[in-house]
């Protein structure tokens, strides 16, 4: 029974994750930052999806996300500052209304 539990404790764990992920992912997208993927877990990916140019990953291990926005890193030797739709790019408003949605869509 134990196991059980282990494994429903698991995939709330996830759920909660995909849900904050989410809430990243649908701001930036509505601010206009171009999202290049989004993953739940980490290691290497399970399943891979392209949808509307973004990549979806679920990996193996469940304890975390991310959602990957232009322009946060360098990207195929161009700096940040050169790349369109980037994080940076975007007011310091539309920046915190993208890292606080996270959190919020949880409360939500």
């Amino acid at each position: 029974m134990s196991l059980l539990y282990l494994l429903f404790a698991i995939l709330g764990l996830g759920f909660l994750i995909f849900i904050h992920e989410l809430g990243h992912y649908w701001m930036a997208r509505r601010v206009g930052m171009r999202v290049e993927s989004f993953g739940i877990g980490f290691g290497k990916p399970i399943f891979t999806l392209m949808h509307n140019g973004v990549k979806w990953n679920i990996c193996w291990l469940p304890f975390g996300g991310y959602v990957k926005i232009a322009g946060m890193e360098k990207e195929d030797g161009k700096e940040p500052e050169d790349i369109p739709d980037r994080f940076s790019g975007k007011s310091p408003r539309d920046r915190i209304k993208v890292a606080i949605m996270g959190p919020m869509a949880n409360l939500v």
